[in-house]
Order: C-alpha cells, then structure tokens, then sequence
C-alpha cells in the first residue's frame, strides 16, 4: 500500500454505535473536513481496545452484522475506495482504531 499522509503516525478514530465511513471518522478526529482523495482505496486498520464490525460494500454495519475485526487486530484492506468502507463499535464501549490511508499497489 502507497500510504497517503494524514498526519505524522496515521489518524486515530473513536468508533461509536453510530456507524459512518472510514472518510467520515478521520474528518471527526482531525476535527475538520479532510479532502482526501476520491481515488484513494486502501486502508489499514488497527482495532486498538474493542471489537468493531465493517462492511465493504457502502451498506450499513450492526454490532452483529459485517466482518468482525477483533482487539488487537490489524486489518488491511486494498482495492476498495474508503468511500465505502464503514464501521461501527461491536461492543457496549467505544473503539479506538488507527488507521492508514492509501492506495492499492
């Protein structure tokens, strides 16, 4: 994965029962829209503390529906736009994750 920089160490994103974008939890985290490029279509995601759950495919994840990505995994995703990458908390807490954006090789 080419990496696109967001800041010196990735983004780190607080995912909550309501389930949004890959896009839309770095813009909550870096407390501003952050334009990042259309073509970008990779992620990788480090599920730091709590289960989350994603989906691919732009529908919306629940606590019980998408793939589970567990505490203490990391998840590398290349070849979908992060437009339609979603996640949500799959736990009673909120998840901190850190992710890194890019492009497919």
């Amino acid at each position: 994965m080419l990496n696109y920089k967001l800041t010196a160490d990735g983004v780190n994103l607080t995912v909550s029962s309501v389930a949004g974008t890959v896009e839309s939890f770095i813009d909550t985290a870096l407390g501003s829209a952050s334009d990042l490029p259309k073509s970008l279509d990779s992620v990788e995601i480090d599920v730091e503390d709590y289960d989350i759950r994603i989906t691919l495919d732009g529908s919306t994840p629940t606590a019980s529906k998408g793939i589970l990505v567990t505490a203490g995994q990391i998840k590398t995703i290349e070849g979908t736009p992060i437009s339609q990458i979603k996640m949500i908390r799959a736990t009673s807490d909120d998840a901190s994750v850190g992710v890194t954006v890019g492009w497919s090789k």
